[in-house]
């Protein structure tokens, strides 16, 4: 995140990036099956409860403090029936233009990268399969805070 920018209407100051040992939050394969095209589906990144084991991630969460404006997540797209591509993007945000990753028919890829997250609610994170069905795996590798504008 740039030193100054607007999240969800909120002026940000500042950020600082905490990194975290990799944890899975969202495995397909365990939870939920495999996306088919055009499918969308919403999931918790931050916070607690029991709802990451349904998600197929780890039990309780990642420990991710909520309220946390973005994280660096790996994302797996794995045994694509097709060739596609994958979006992700803050839940209360509208679809964005840009793609996270592509993909090839029947090759496992893991693209990196940071990923903004609504900050209120459950659903932090809105992802949307197009193409090929494939399963999906996120694995969190840091989160970024913010300090707000006291204006």
């Amino acid at each position: 995140l740039p030193a100054a920018a607007q999240v969800n209407d909120t002026a940000i100051v500042g950020a600082e990036y905490a990194p975290i040992t990799p944890c899975r939050t969202v495995d397909t394969r365990k939870g939920g099956g495999a996306f088919s095209n055009r499918e969308i589906r919403n999931y918790q990144i931050a916070g607690v409860g029991t709802r990451f084991e349904s998600q197929g991630g780890q039990s309780g969460g990642c420990g991710i403090p909520e309220g946390v404006v973005g994280v660096e997540a790996s994302i797996t797209a794995v045994s694509p029936d097709d060739s596609g591509f994958f979006r992700a993007w803050p839940s209360d945000e509208s679809m964005p233009n840009a793609t996270y990753m592509n993909f090839a028919r029947g090759e496992d890829i893991t693209n990196t990268g940071s990923i903004t997250l609504a900050v209120s609610g459950d659903d932090e994170l809105r992802v949307r399969n197009f193409g090929g069905s494939a399963e999906y795996v996120i694995d969190i590798q840091g989160y970024y805070l913010t300090q707000t504008d006291p204006e």
